[in-house]
């Protein structure tokens, strides 16, 4: 949902409406990181509860879903929606924000990418190391598992500032760890 199409875009010299996408089993297997054949199983599921329609060409698979503008809200037309990493001041692109897209493209770089780029900057790696208490391993299985987790909520592309900012943020929402180790504690309304 989050891929689809907020509005009618050409691809390949044809319409993609608003609400679909352009894709393939092997791409959607890729960003999700399962099989084809579990997607394949996946999109059957939602062709039969009606949620989606497919509509296979040559080349790629169009992809509809049926109540699109029904899951957008009030706010369809300022095509904005909640997210994990809520920015403070809501700047957060969407994965597919068309209309910044030719805008932003210099900024967003695909997520493995910046992955790899934010592991070797050593100074950034060497600082969370330190500053949160992880070992080489444990800092690598967080970094793979918070890229898998922003992945799998549509943030394929997204700048290298905001994958270090996001990823302070899960790790420290995942773990309820700060700084040095410490327990965050949130607080709570006593009960009445």
């Amino acid at each position: 949902m989050l891929k689809a199409n907020h509005k009618d875009n050409k691809f390949e010299g044809k319409i993609i409406p608003r609400g679909s996408l352009a894709t393939s089993y092997d791409s959607i297997a890729h960003d999700l990181k399962l099989s084809r054949q579990e997607v394949r199983t996946a999109i059957k599921k939602l062709k039969d509860t009606k949620e989606v329609v497919t509509n296979p060409t040559r080349r790629w698979l169009l992809v509809t879903l049926v109540k699109y503008n029904d899951y957008q809200g009030r706010d369809a037309k300022n095509n904005t929606i909640s997210t994990p990493y809520q920015h403070p001041s809501n700047t957060l692109l969407t994965p597919n924000n068309n209309d910044n897209n030719d805008n932003n493209d210099n900024n967003l770089i695909e997520i493995d990418r910046v992955q790899e780029i934010c592991l070797s900057n050593v100074k950034w790696v060497e600082a969370v190391k330190r500053n949160f208490l992880l070992n080489d391993v444990k800092f690598k299985d967080f970094i793979e598992n918070f890229t898998n987790h922003a992945s799998v909520n549509g943030y394929t592309h997204i700048s290298e500032k905001e994958y270090k900012q996001y990823f302070i943020r899960w790790y420290k929402k995942s773990t309820g760890k700060g700084m040095n180790g410490k327990q965050i504690y949130q607080y709570k309304k006593p009960a009445l």
